[in-house]
């Protein structure tokens, strides 16, 4: 097998610039659509300098790659009032009181979310943005832990209205008219074309010393090194822009902003995807780990196994997944 080094030595696009850091030079590959198993195929390329991946051509029909049963539109949580209670009262202890929680042995199956926001100093009243909302369950979490939260999002059919209020409005950031604590781009980000003007647009809807929150795949990973074409997080055609630690940075210097905080969250699903796609089995086929656990043929053993991988390389800064927490550069001038 050649390694990744063998691998980037070929098909390389001098002619080609990159669109975050702008130097020529991109790795050619071709990706499959892997979410739903189409057939259709699209062309990335990988900067040789700040080694962000992008596609080289947004397609133009590239709604009908969102399809109404896309994941973050649908809404299948059941109600179950006293749970919901009880979620609402251990977001908002993570949120003031975490300490407590601690006391109580009450850190598991917490909230991954909230736990971020109390790390990144997120307290009740805040005002909040989620780019990217989707069907707005996130911002209902938010607001049950009294939060003032509300998202936007271009790929709604219409706004999404809870008692008589907009939850979810549908459009980009460019649409909301207010300053926010906290802007977050919960898996959005990479969706997004317009990467840097959307920073900028972010910056100007922080209060002071409000932060944006990012959350990506990244190619600084293992996954990525080892599955290149077939790493499940590149997700074409809907993921326009895979970032890396290096390139992250530099979009975040361009737009004014710097990095406060970096570490990496990513799961076993990034090798058991991965693996998959390998053998041409798509995230939602009817085998697949994410759909059927016992038709998937995964042992258990096995399972652990990228569990521990998964838990090694976030802790080495080499999962796939990132979350990044950005503040205004107040070094630069204005």
């Amino acid at each position: 097998m050649e390694t990744y080094k063998e691998v980037s030595k070929k098909m390389i696009g001098t002619e080609l610039k990159c669109r975050i850091c702008h130097h020529t030079g991109l790795r050619i590959m071709r990706v499959k659509e892997m979410m739903y198993g189409m057939a259709d195929e699209f062309n990335y390329g990988e900067c040789l300098h700040c080694h962000c991946l992008q596609i080289l051509e947004v397609p133009s029909n590239l709604g009908d790659f969102y399809p109404q049963n896309y994941y973050s539109y649908s809404s299948k949580k059941r109600k179950r009032p006293f749970k919901d209670w009880q979620r609402s009262i251990k977001r908002r202890m993570i949120l003031n009181h975490p300490q407590w929680l601690a006391l109580l042995g009450l850190l598991k199956n917490s909230s991954t979310h909230f736990w971020t926001y109390q790390r990144m100093g997120l307290r009740q009243g805040a005002n909040f943005l989620d780019v990217g909302a989707g069907s707005g369950a996130h911002v209902l979490e938010l607001c049950s832990a009294n939060v003032d939260a509300i998202g936007v999002d271009p790929f709604i059919n219409e706004d999404i209205v809870v008692d008589g209020n907009i939850m979810v409005k549908k459009g980009s950031i460019k649409d909301i008219d207010k300053q926010f604590d906290v802007i977050s781009f919960h898996h959005s980000f990479e969706h997004i074309p317009e990467q840097l003007a959307t920073l900028i647009i972010a910056k100007e809807h922080l209060k002071p010393h409000g932060k944006i929150l990012i959350r990506i795949p990244t190619t600084s990973s293992y996954a990525f090194e080892e599955y290149q074409e077939n790493w499940c997080q590149l997700d074409a055609p809907r993921h326009l822009y895979l970032h890396s630690h290096q390139s992250i940075k530099v979009l975040a210097h361009q737009a004014g902003l710097i990095i406060d905080d970096l570490w990496c969250d990513s799961s076993e699903i990034q090798f058991i995807a991965s693996e998959q796609y390998r053998y041409g089995i798509s995230l939602l086929n009817p085998k697949s780990y994410v759909v059927n656990k016992k038709l998937s043929g995964w042992g258990k053993n096995t399972i652990a196994a990228f569990k521990k991988r998964a838990l090694d390389a976030n802790q080495a800064l080499k999962g796939d997944q990132i979350c990044v927490v950005l503040s205004v550069d107040r070094t630069q001038s204005s």
